[in-house]
């Protein structure tokens, strides 16, 4: 398990960070409610209830890209017990920078309704007795986290979320009841976290990078715009090599010079102008002098009333 854990944190950390073209929102706050168990045992006597309810956890997250990412959170754990003699109220504090990775776009089932995230990294924890403390007399140490969140999202601004955390901290010198100490200075303390919540994205734009596919967003007038380009280019290049740039009945395309390269930009370029400024090319205009401010259709013609 420990092994485990700093592979994932490594590859979490550093899997990429090419940069998203796609128009898309990239911040979000996470706020997550739930309950702890820490695996570690305590000291001989003292107990707490299979499931101990009180784990809390604030982050905000970036996105590089629909792929990858990384966060900065805090999350607060009380450890609670009243049996007899043995009582005890200890706090735990931890901060950390993890790597986000967005599984469901990773592998290609990404949804527009459910998706999930890996995420793991590491930080600082304090763990003290009844009050929240950082530094002495409270137990300092380092701790590594991996874990898993299945989302699902309501609106374009704001997902339900689950989360599966495991730590592990390094150096704690306390056993969570904080009433001995531990044996080792290694892998020490051990808690798992599983919570609900809420991610609420910030910026703009229509989506968060969450819920993208990767590719641009285009609206129908920049589709059109597109689709027309392509129209002219094509046409454009296929009369430009009708002659002699290319031999029909050669094994392979010859090679067009740079004077060929030349003459089919040019062909090219005044296809696409506009004389008469009616939004329609030269090349696919019927009416190529249409008076100045009337109405026209697909092929240039005046739209008479």
């Amino acid at each position: 398990m420990k092994t485990l854990l700093l592979i994932t944190t490594i590859v979490t950390t550093s899997f990429c960070f090419s940069q998203e073209k796609k128009l898309a929102n990239r911040l979000s706050i996470d706020y997550n409610f739930g309950f702890n168990k820490p695996t570690s045992k305590l000291t001989d006597g003292y107990t707490l209830k299979t499931i101990n309810m009180f784990h809390t956890d604030l982050g905000l997250r970036y996105m590089f890209n629909n792929k990858c990412g990384f966060k900065l959170d805090a999350g607060l754990d009380n450890f609670k017990s009243t049996v007899n003699n043995y009582s005890f109220n200890t706090k735990y504090l931890r901060f950390s920078l993890q790597g986000v990775i967005n599984v469901g776009a990773l592998i290609g089932f990404n949804n527009s309704k459910f998706g999930l995230l890996l995420h793991g990294g590491a930080g600082t924890a304090s763990l003290d007795s009844n009050v929240i403390r950082i530094g002495k007399p409270a137990d300092d140490m380092i701790n590594v986290i991996v874990g898993l969140t299945p989302q699902f999202r309501l609106t374009n601004k704001i997902a339900v979320n689950v989360d599966l955390s495991y730590i592990s901290n390094i150096y704690q010198d306390h056993k969570f009841d904080y009433h001995s100490l531990t044996i080792s200075n290694g892998f020490d303390g051990n808690i798992f976290n599983a919570s609900v919540g809420l991610s609420y994205y910030l910026g703009k734009n229509e989506k968060h990078l969450d819920w993208s596919d990767g590719s641009e967003s285009l609206n129908n007038q920049q589709i059109d715009s597109l689709e027309l380009r392509l129209v002219n280019a094509t046409k454009t290049l296929q009369k430009s090599t009708s002659g002699n740039n290319l031999n029909p009945t050669a094994s392979q395309i010859e090679k067009p010079s740079l004077q060929q390269l030349q003459e089919q930009i040019k062909a090219t370029q005044t296809a696409l102008v506009d004389t008469d400024k009616d939004g329609v090319a030269d090349y696919l205009d019927l009416e190529p002098n249409t008076p100045a401010g009337v109405k026209v259709d697909k092929d240039g013609k005046e739209i008479k009333k």
